[in-house]
């Protein structure tokens, strides 16, 4: 990983601190996770202990017109690919 701030928990906290950020994202954890091979638990409840918060997460909002259908199976976020083959 070619980011510094991930290498180690303490640069990690100097960059929050240098940035004067609040709280930490999933990503951030993601990312420690793979810099480090500690469980993800572990370095929330260590940064966490430091005072920082982890951030909520985004829902995608999907937003259905007037002449959308109800029923999403051939068009829309919940349709199924019917088309392509045997999928293997």
């Amino acid at each position: 990983m070619s980011t510094p701030e991930y290498k180690t928990l303490t640069a990690f906290l100097s960059f929050l601190r240098e940035d004067e950020a609040t709280s930490f994202t999933a990503e951030d954890l993601q990312r420690l996770n793979e810099s480090l091979g500690v469980p993800l638990e572990d370095i929330r409840a260590c940064l966490e202990e430091e005072g920082y918060r982890l951030e909520p997460r985004e829902v995608p909002r999907y937003v259905r017109g007037f002449t959308t259908s109800s029923n999403d199976r051939w068009f829309g976020p919940g349709a199924e690919k019917t088309h392509g083959g045997t999928g293997f």
